[in-house]
């Protein structure tokens, strides 16, 4: 390269005249290729390289529900209080049934719901005034203490994969701290893969004493 008080060579001219041309054309096809790309509207992705790793894949959960189902049976085998895994809604449809029928009640205007006796809502009588006739009511749902169908749907409707399903009851037994309890015991028979996250959402249907006691049961 030349110094401060001496003149360009040709050669050195000829460098620096070849590097502006290869230049200008970089930038030229830069500029082309983003016009091309946004000339329309859209969505436009541009990858940057980044020095950081990719995240390591993380094993995925594999839940264990424990509850009544309004049955157990499927091809002659029973399945009650042997866990069983499955990879969808449908599946657990075919081999457990379908959910709790939905219970409402008529309230009196004002009148707080009846309240519940061992999980089970208590449905009032309709009052009735010989004056005036029937009171104003309001029709509201009662609920049912057997959710497991609707907690294994949450499930799968949030992406989940295959779980593990273990029914203690059908809906015609009553739901207690020992019939759900009893569906611990049977963990051990759930292998490959084994199950990472223990479920027992009618476990909210309990008293404090009793959801506590299996709460303990559960660690």
């Amino acid at each position: 390269m030349a110094g401060k008080d001496k003149p360009l060579s040709r050669r050195d001219a000829l460098r620096l005249s070849a590097g502006a041309c290869i230049w200008t054309l970089m930038c030229g096809q830069a500029s082309a290729e983003m016009h091309l790309r946004t000339s329309v509207p859209g969505v436009y992705i541009d990858e940057i390289q980044s020095d950081f790793a990719p995240h390591m894949s993380v094993a995925p959960c594999v839940p264990i529900f424990i509850g009544h189902t309004e049955r157990a049976e499927a091809d002659g085998y029973q399945y009650r209080n042997d866990p069983l895994l499955i990879s969808s809604l449908a599946e657990f449809a075919r081999v457990f049934g379908n959910p709790a029928a939905r219970m409402f009640e008529f309230i009196p205007e004002g009148v707080q719901p009846a309240a519940a006796q061992n999980g089970m809502p208590v449905p009032g009588a309709v009052p009735y005034d010989a004056q005036s006739g029937p009171q104003s009511l309001n029709l509201r749902e009662s609920g049912s203490p057997y959710i497991l169908f609707e907690a294994v749907s949450a499930w799968f409707s949030n992406g989940g994969g295959g779980c593990y399903i273990c029914s203690v009851g059908s809906f015609s037994e009553a739901l207690t701290y020992k019939s759900l309890a009893s569906g611990l015991d049977k963990l051990a028979s759930a292998t490959s893969p084994s199950p990472t996250l223990l479920l027992i959402p009618e476990a909210v249907c309990l008293t404090g004493f009793e959801t506590g006691l299996l709460q303990d049961a559960m660690l």
